[in-house]
């Protein structure tokens, strides 16, 4: 592999790291994930997947384009795996479309081998499982993004509830107070 592609892996592989590290400083008590990290984590793994991908497609590297796939799959979950929450709902709609998609991809191959000198006609299946495979991948993609800083602000906000119990003892009565914050 080349020091490009070894850098670029290696960057894909710290974003996590540098993210959760510049965040450490700046979370309160009462605020123990930040929602920017949350979503940064998601879109800079996705976004540094398609790069990578990318730069394997450009240096003819299967290996590393690989990578670079593997990274967009997982990449939108980042943000949700920064608040502890390894399977979600984008994750499991990216891997539905994906299924679709190879299904459909093979269908098709199936009915017109790629190098089948007679012609052929695919059956309408086969591109309608890929189309709405890669649309379910991409609606997957949209949202683990834009529910991972959602999801670190709602155990903020489940962070900071409280219940306070306090006796009240008065001349005639005694009794037991809450107040709470929600």
């Amino acid at each position: 592999m080349s020091r490009l592609a070894v850098l670029a892996v290696a960057a894909v592989l710290a974003i996590p790291a540098l993210a959760r590290a510049q965040a450490e400083p700046a979370r309160a008590a009462d605020q123990p994930y930040s929602e920017a990290a949350a979503l940064g984590l998601s879109v800079g793994a996705t976004v540094a997947g398609v790069g990578v991908m990318a730069l394997g497609a450009y240096q003819s590297n299967d290996a590393l384009s690989g990578i670079g796939a593997l990274t967009t799959f997982v990449g939108p979950s980042v943000g949700h795996l920064y608040t502890h929450e390894l399977l979600t709902r984008g994750l499991a709609i990216r891997t539905a479309g994906f299924a679709a998609a190879a299904t459909g991809v093979l269908y098709g191959l199936s009915s017109c081998p790629l190098f089948a000198d007679d012609p052929c006609d695919m059956p309408v299946v086969a591109p309608t499982l890929m189309v709405l495979g890669v649309a379910a991948y991409l609606v997957g993609t949209a949202d683990d993004i834009i529910t991972a800083p959602m999801r670190a602000a709602r155990l903020n906000r489940a962070a900071r509830a409280q219940v306070t119990l306090a006796p009240t003892v008065t001349r005639d009565h005694a009794g037991l107070a809450v107040a709470g914050t929600f």
